[in-house]
C-alpha cells in the first residue's frame, strides 16, 4: 500500500499519512471568549469571534488533490482524520470494508453493489506509528492553512503507491456523490448513500 521512504515525493501528495498533528475538534465544548454567542449565531458587528477549541493529537491523511499544492493555487489544504476501524464490525463486514477500497473493481464486478464504508478508506498499518489497520474517515475533512505545508511534510509517515492513490481518489469521489464508471462499464454507477 505504501512506497518505501526513499522513494517519497519531495512535497505532499493526496493520500499521504502525516502526523501526529493537533487536529481541532469542533464540538459542544467550545468556549466563546468574545464575539458571537454561539457558532450558529454570528455577531454581525464583529468580523471575528475568539474561541477556545479542544484539539487532539491525531494521524491524518492528505485529502487535497496534488495540483492544489502548486504555488499560490490555494490557501488551504484538506486533511481527514485517521482512526481505528469500527470495533463493532463482524469479520465479514471488515472484509467488505477492506474490499470497498477497490471501488472501481467492485462496481465492475457488481454494478449495483452496496458499497461498505462509503465514508472510509482502509489503511494498512504503518510500523512505529499505528500497528493495526486504520480508516481514513472522510466525514472528518478539515481545512488547514497552506502555510503549514512544510511543517506537515516534516511529519509525513507514509506515501501511498500510485495504484492505491487511484483507489483512494475513486472512493473519495464516491463519498462526494460523483458518478464513477469502472473500466469496461457501459455507464457510470450512481453513488449509494
Amino acid at each position: 500500500m505504501y512506497i518505501a521512504a526513499d522513494g517519497w515525493d519531495a512535497g505532499l501528495r493526496q493520500g499521504d499519512v502525516i502526523g501526529p498533528i493537533i487536529l481541532p475538534l469542533v464540538g459542544k465544548d467550545i468556549q466563546i471568549l468574545a464575539g458571537a454567542p454561539s457558532l450558529s449565531v454570528p455577531a454581525p458587528e464583529q468580523p471575528y469571534t475568539q474561541l477556545i477549541i479542544k484539539g487532539e493529537s491525531r494521524y491524518v491523511a492528505v485529502v487535497s488533490h496534488d495540483c492544489e499544492f502548486n504555488e499560490e493555487k490555494r490557501n488551504k489544504l484538506l486533511v481527514a482524520r485517521i482512526q481505528d476501524v469500527p470495533g463493532n464490525l463482524s469479520g465479514e463486514q471488515r472484509t467488505r470494508l477492506r474490499e470497498s477500497n477497490d471501488l472501481l473493481g467492485l462496481l465492475k464486478a457488481t454494478p449495483n453493489a452496496k458499497v461498505a464504508g462509503v465514508d472510509s478508506f482502509v489503511l494498512d498499518r504503518v510500523p512505529n506509528h499505528f500497528n493495526t489497520e486504520q480508516v481514513i474517515n472522510f466525514a472528518t475533512i478539515t481545512p488547514l492553512p497552506m502555510a503549514m505545508k512544510a511543517d506537515l511534510r516534516a511529519t509525513k509517515r507514509a506515501e501511498m503507491t500510485e495504484e492505491d492513490r487511484v483507489r483512494f481518489k475513486a472512493k473519495l469521489a464516491w463519498f462526494f456523490g460523483r458518478k464513477l464508471a469502472p473500466a469496461g462499464a457501459a455507464e457510470a454507477a450512481e453513488p449509494h448513500t
